[in-house]
């Protein structure tokens, strides 16, 4: 599978390639997207990053907010990624004051052939911004204690993960919501590949 994999400023990016690893992936930071649609990929990920917020850099972004809006390759967004996707169909995101880093429990909505209702997981959260509130065309599929952790667009293949997949892998299931979620946006099915020791 062909992967274009969005660099949001995100130090380093070898836990989520490790994710990726036996799959051709190729790495572009944000700033270099330009009107090129990349219909070649099977799948566009945005890496999270933790220079810079969304709210109130949507000019340095604008890329690519342009670049979710008219791409039709499936996109999974990762934290930041997820929330420029929010961002991107007027999602409300808060400000959390300190970074929220811990293992949380997060839920199934039933709204999503992705998580059935009342299904949860564990997962590696790393962030300052939380998805409060999305409308129409995103609906939430997964909630925590705190906000939206899961979001999708409703009629075409974007999906949004406000937590870590590639941290504590051995540890939580993050990684499992991942691969299912890649899988339900491309069609294929891809196993992972087990990460190197």
């Amino acid at each position: 599978m062909k992967i274009l994999l969005v660099n949001n400023a995100a130090t380093p990016l070898d836990k989520l390639k490790n994710l990726l690893r036996g799959n051709e992936v190729e790495e572009i930071s944000y700033i270099e997207l330009g009107q090129n649609l990349y219909d070649g990929y099977d799948l566009a990920v945005l890496s999270g990053g933790s220079l810079f917020s969304v709210v109130g850099n949507q000019g340095r972004l604008q890329k690519e907010i342009d670049f979710i809006r008219q791409s039709k390759i499936p996109i999974l967004g990762i934290c930041l990624g997820c929330e420029i996707i929010a961002t991107t169909f007027s999602a409300t995101l808060e400000f959390l004051g300190e970074r929220h880093r811990q293992v949380i429990t997060i839920k199934g909505t039933g709204e999503s052939v992705l998580m059935r209702h009342d299904e949860t997981f564990e997962v590696y959260e790393s962030h300052r911004w939380a998805v409060r509130h999305v409308k129409d065309p995103l609906r939430a599929i997964a909630l925590s204690e705190h906000a939206v952790e899961m979001l999708e667009h409703t009629t075409r293949p974007i999906v949004g993960l406000q937590f870590h997949p590639e941290h504590f892998i051995n540890e939580t299931t993050g990684d499992e919501i991942f691969f299912r979620a890649v899988n339900a946006l491309t069609k294929k099915i891809i196993i992972p590949i087990p990460p190197e020791l």
